[in-house]
């Protein structure tokens, strides 16, 4: 339940909130030739930024999903999944031990390599936490029964 919840929350919230403050990485902004970026493994060299440019002002007005750019936003969410796998294991020790470095791996590699600005993994750690709270907080909500089912489950175990 915790991380349905957890996956939901995150999800939803990053969706909107991106959707509202798009961002460009720092290797297309100073348009990186993507001769560099692809040495270093990121797929957010120059043509990430003229499909960003291309969409910001009009020219392009949807995202061919047939031909998948690279296009961050905040807060990123490769940090909130990666904070989040630490928090969903934190009860179980010796899986936290090897969660926790794969994870700072994921959130301090995300700006070097992921492009995205120290504010977007800021805001994906703080996402994170925020979003464990919140599933945690609905998941301790009760369900009531639909009126009637609770006597009909009663009455059908005493049956049995």
């Amino acid at each position: 339940e915790e991380l349905v919840g957890f996956v939901i929350i995150s999800t939803v919230l990053s969706l909107a909130i991106g959707s509202c403050i798009p961002g460009i990485s720092a290797f297309a902004y100073f348009q990186m030739p993507d001769e560099i970026a692809a040495a270093i493994g990121t797929p957010l060299g120059k043509a990430s930024g003229d499909a960003y440019f291309a969409i910001r002002n009009g020219v392009e007005n949807w995202i061919d999903l047939s031909q998948p750019r690279a296009l961050i936003a905040f807060p990123s969410y490769h940090t909130v999944v990666a904070v989040m796998l630490s928090l969903y294991v934190r009860h179980i020790r010796w899986l936290l031990v090897l969660m926790i470095p794969i994870s700072a791996g994921i959130v301090i590699s995300t700006p070097l390599i992921g492009g995205h600005y120290l504010i977007d993994t800021l805001g994906g750690i703080a996402l994170a936490f925020f979003s464990c709270w919140a599933a945690r907080r609905i998941a301790a909500i009760p369900l009531a029964a639909p009126d009637g089912l609770e006597k009909r489950a009663v009455a059908a175990e005493m049956a049995a």
